[in-house]
């Protein structure tokens, strides 16, 4: 609703919301659980009595114990479309760490841009192709070593991310 409302957020706004978010996901991830689904329909921003916002991460439906084997058939989509990693995309068995730091790039460049940079493909199909092949254009506005960390984090190839949450952060 925020980013719905306000658009794009100034990068401190957007940082202090976003490390929280990444710091949820580090300790989702040093218990081997991968979300699969980070967007920000999963993010709720709860206001302290001084006024302060602490984002939780929510929705943890559709997340995936890494050690776990044969819950994910192959070829069968998990997640929402504009913010899955291309492994993910491809219906990949295949996700870990990596796919979450992909999304969390996706939700970082939405809070500072106010938009995804895949949503605006017409149909499911032409969105799960964007995520495939589309590159991202930097923002102009967004200074060289932050577009340099959303970069790397989504990154089409999951060997050229983050290996997980906390080393993005």
């Amino acid at each position: 609703d925020m980013l719905a409302k306000r658009g794009k957020l100034p990068l401190e706004e957007a940082l202090d919301l976003f490390l929280p978010i990444v710091s949820a996901l580090a300790h989702a991830h040093r218990a081997d659980v991968i979300h699969r689904d980070l967007k920000p329909d999963n993010i709720f921003l709860a206001e302290e009595p001084d006024g302060h916002v602490i984002p939780k991460v929510l929705d943890f439906g559709v997340s995936k114990l890494v050690s776990a084997s044969g819950i994910t058939i192959d070829g069968v989509l998990v997640g929402t479309p504009a913010f899955m990693s291309p492994e993910q995309a491809k219906g990949s068995r295949q996700v870990d760490a990596r796919s979450d730091v992909f999304s969390a790039g996706i939700l970082f460049y939405m809070m500072l841009s106010g938009r995804n940079p895949f949503e605006d493909a017409p149909t499911f199909a032409s969105v799960v192709d964007a995520v495939l092949r589309r590159e991202v254009s930097p923002l102009p506005d967004v200074p060289a070593p932050i577009w340099e960390v959303i970069a790397r984090a989504i990154a089409k190839d999951p060997a050229q991310r983050f290996e997980g949450a906390s080393e993005m952060s």
